[in-house]
């Protein structure tokens, strides 16, 4: 083999190894919905200057249902078949949802390492219901647990930003139980004050998802 042909087959296995290593992982909980399309069209975008340099995993309660052709029910997120094969560098995981009474994913065992390999984590889920309380407690809790298993080991932090409506958005949308959400949203933010989540976190209150992609990316 010439030398040239070797000098070849090294630039081009540097190539597909920055390529594929130096990806910024962003691991995005409660991403099936409008909240997480805009983050994903945002971040994965091919005209952006760094639109190269993102990979997105979506954790999803089901995500057979989220990456089916077509929406097969509204109790679940959906991205859909057209909208993920667009980006090659876009998955979905199947997690609990913060309740293991309520799982409903075929792999959902061991979704937390996702979490460990991220630079950042972002919650989108939904404030419906108790499950966001809980799902928050379940992320840090791994989360803190990440940053306490080797102290001084230069180990990376992970960054975490938590997304919740504000309390004029919650009540322009939603016509029932509206005050225990604006409610649950609260006690999701005394949580992350308390220490519980990790020491790198940020809470965000959004009037609306326009920009909200961009907002991510300079997080990264």
């Amino acid at each position: 083999m010439s030398i040239p042909n070797v000098a070849c087959i090294l630039l081009v296995l540097h190539c597909l190894f920055h390529s594929t290593f130096s990806l910024k992982h962003v691991v995005i909980a409660g991403g099936t919905g409008r909240v997480g399309k805009e983050i994903i069209t945002t971040l994965l975008d091919p005209n952006r200057p760094s639109g190269n340099d993102f990979k997105i995993t979506v954790l999803a309660r089901n995500k057979f249902l989220a990456s089916a052709p077509g929406r097969v029910s509204a109790d679940f997120g959906w991205l859909g078949k057209g909208f993920i094969s667009r980006y090659p560098s876009l998955s979905l995981r199947d997690y609990d949802g913060g309740d293991l009474l309520d799982i409903v994913g075929m792999d959902w065992m061991g979704w937390e390492e996702v979490l460990s390999d991220c630079d950042l984590f972002v919650n989108a889920v939904g404030t419906l219901t108790e499950q966001r309380k809980k799902a928050c407690m379940r992320f840090g809790d791994f989360i803190k647990r990440e940053e306490e298993k080797l102290p001084g080991s230069g180990r990376k932090t992970i960054k975490q930003l938590h997304l919740s409506p504000t309390d004029d958005l919650l009540r322009k949308y939603n016509k029932v139980a509206v005050e225990a959400k604006i409610s649950r949203v609260r006690d999701c933010k005394i949580l992350l004050q308390s220490g519980s989540f990790g020491s790198c976190y940020n809470f965000a209150r959004i009037e609306g998802i326009e920009g909200l992609g961009e907002k991510v990316a300079e997080m990264v």
